[in-house]
């Protein structure tokens, strides 16, 4: 759902459904990726997608964690020696 703000008259919006071109560029996929989809089949395509550079970006941020908890985990060990 979408709130629409370009309404001309001032003080009103309307709610409207996303269009498809419209989740297909939030999705960085190629417009009329899923055209060849019946509207119902799109619909659930791109409501079940992830984005590519969102998980990418998860799991960098997860490797760095791992890296910081395991070189402190390391500092700790060699101290205690």
């Amino acid at each position: 759902m979408l709130i629409d703000r370009r309404n001309k008259k001032k003080g009103f919006f309307s709610v409207r459904m996303f269009s498809f071109t419209e989740i297909e560029k939030l999705f960085n996929l190629p417009i009329g990726y899923t055209k060849i989809l019946n509207k119902t089949k799109r619909r659930d395509v791109l409501g079940n997608s992830v984005i590519v550079n969102v998980i990418s970006f998860v799991l960098d941020n997860i490797k760095i964690y791992c890296n910081v908890i395991a070189s402190e985990t390391r500092a700790e060990l060699s101290s205690a020696i």
